[in-house]
């Protein structure tokens, strides 16, 4: 698993993604799991919600065809603080030791 910092000016546009990288658990003595969140940002219009929705979907789709992902939640909301929609992805990645 390769990951890379995720960075956008301040005057990027929509859409854009961004994760976090959450704690390591052991799963097993030969394996843990690294939570990751994954957000989408998209714009404040209603097609931009579901534009927001359908990548979610489109996205979900492409994960569950990886065997070391482990999806937990996931969710669309709208953010006032950016006044924008966003998807947000909850997932757990396996780590062999």
């Amino acid at each position: 698993l390769q990951l890379y910092p995720i960075a956008a000016p301040e005057s990027a546009e929509f859409p854009l993604s961004t994760y976090i990288v959450g704690e390591q658990t052991p799963a097993t003595k030969d394996h843990n799991q690294l939570s990751v969140d994954v957000a989408f940002w998209f714009g404040n219009s209603g097609s931009d919600y579901k534009r927001c929705c359908a990548f979610v979907d489109a996205i979900l789709e492409q994960m569950a065809n990886e065997n070391d992902l482990y999806f937990e939640s996931a969710s669309v909301d709208f953010n006032d603080e950016f006044s924008s929609y966003s998807g947000l992805i909850r997932i757990k990645v396996g780590l062999n030791n």
